[in-house]
Order: C-alpha cells, then sequence, then structure tokens
C-alpha cells in the first residue's frame, strides 16, 4: 500500500516570496490566496490501481478544507490527529479544519 502524507495549506505571496505581513493575525489565522500542497502550488502523485492511504494534514490557519475524489468513491478513516480508529469509518467527502490530521 502507497502512504502518501499530504500536507494542504493557503499562502499569498508578495512577488517570489512569502508574504508574512499576517503577523497581527496569527492567533485568528487568515485566507490566503493560492493553495500549496506538501510546498508545492503544482502538486502531482503518480500511483497505481493499488489502495493508497493518504495522511491528510490542513496546515491552513482559517481555511477549512472538504476532501474527496472527482467521482464521490467512498474511503476509509482509519485515524485522527488523536490516533488510530478502532475500525475504519467509511465515509465519503468531509470537511477538515484547521490542524487535524486525518
Amino acid at each position: 500500500m502507497d502512504d502518501l502524507p499530504v500536507k494542504v495549506q493557503d499562502v499569498t505571496f508578495d512577488g517570489a516570496t512569502f508574504d508574512h505581513g499576517h503577523r497581527f493575525l496569527a492567533d485568528t489565522g487568515f485566507l490566503g490566496e493560492r493553495t500549496m500542497v506538501n510546498g508545492t502550488l503544482d502538486p502531482y502523485a503518480e500511483v497505481g490501481d493499488e489502495r493508497v492511504r493518504l495522511r491528510l494534514l490542513n496546515a491552513s490557519t482559517a481555511r477549512i478544507y472538504t476532501f474527496g475524489s472527482d467521482d464521490d468513491r467512498a474511503f476509509d478513516l482509519v485515524g485522527t490527529d488523536g490516533g488510530l480508529l478502532a475500525a475504519p469509518l467509511p465515509r465519503g467527502a468531509g470537511p477538515a479544519g484547521r490542524g487535524p490530521g486525518a
């Protein structure tokens, strides 16, 4: 089984560098203009037809994402930031707030 970490974060740039001008919002977060996955703006991973484990982490400070597939296939949630679940939990697309990993 392939195991892929997926760190998602919204960011804002000032030219070619990160815009760090939002420090006054550090406690509440801010909404960036672009979305980065694993530190890149153009993420791509090639996988085969076997099962793939995605370790999803919402690293954004304020944005909530809905993770799912284009064809609405179900997936199994096997753990959260609190640890592994007792049994896989079948799910469809669902939200992930800041901080927790799925």
